[in-house]
Order: structure tokens, then sequence, then C-alpha cells
């Protein structure tokens, strides 16, 4: 896993990345309480929303998988949301929306709600 955050109020989270699951941590002795399997290939990133409520998780396998973050049961997912890996999720500041960035040089917007893309861009490689 390339990334991850950790919210004060729930717990621990980390991740086997060639088997592509998750398991949460009971408390920083890190014994694990669950583990919880979605994604197909390595998870590149897992961040918890500002509100606490639900986290993100993106992966190898083209796919962000939106959880709860109380009982780490699946909720939204995206399957195939970007043509290549998605590397990195993060979380707008009201929990509504997750930014994802992919290795097909795009960033989309996605709402929690309508499961859609609401902005897409970098339609090709920045160059400074």
């Amino acid at each position: 896993m390339l990334d991850r955050s950790l919210s004060p109020n729930q717990p621990l989270s980390n991740n086997l990345p060639t088997q592509g699951c998750r398991r949460f941590l009971s408390e920083l002795s890190y014994k694990y309480s669950a583990t919880f399997k979605a994604h197909t290939n390595f998870v590149h990133s897992a961040s918890h929303a500002p509100s606490g409520s639900h986290f993100v998780s993106t992966g190898a396998d083209y796919k962000v998988f939106i959880w709860y973050g109380t009982s780490g049961e699946r909720g939204a997912g995206f399957e195939n949301a970007h043509e290549g890996g998605v590397f990195a999720g993060s979380w707008s500041p009201d929990s509504k929306s997750v930014l994802a960035s992919s290795a097909y040089c795009t960033v989309k917007i996605w709402d929690i709600e309508t499961r859609k893309a609401s902005q897409a861009g970098h339609s090709s490689q920045q160059r400074r």
C-alpha cells in the first residue's frame, strides 16, 4: 500500500497488498479484528473521510471502494473507475465526494450518492 490515513475515532486499518484485502487493527497493539476483501489486485491507498463515517480504498485493479467506517462493510463501489490502476483517493471536506487519481493520467471527482464522476481532468501526461 502506498498511502493510508488514520482517523482518531476509528480503528486503524492496514492491508495485505498481494492479497487485495483490508484488516482493521483494534488498537495500537496491531491485533487484527477483521479482514475485508474486495480488491482483486494491490491496494494502493486507504483514506478515512473527515466525518469518520466512511473510508475509501483504491487499487491496481482500476477500482475504488467506499466502506462504512464503523462496521467495515462495503458500500458504494466504482468498478473500472479509471482506465488504469487507481493510485490514491482523497475526501472532500464535507465527506460527500472523493478525488481519485490513476495511472492513466486522469483525476476524477466521484460523488458518493450518485456514484458518478462529476469532474475529470488530466487526459494526458502533464509536463512542466
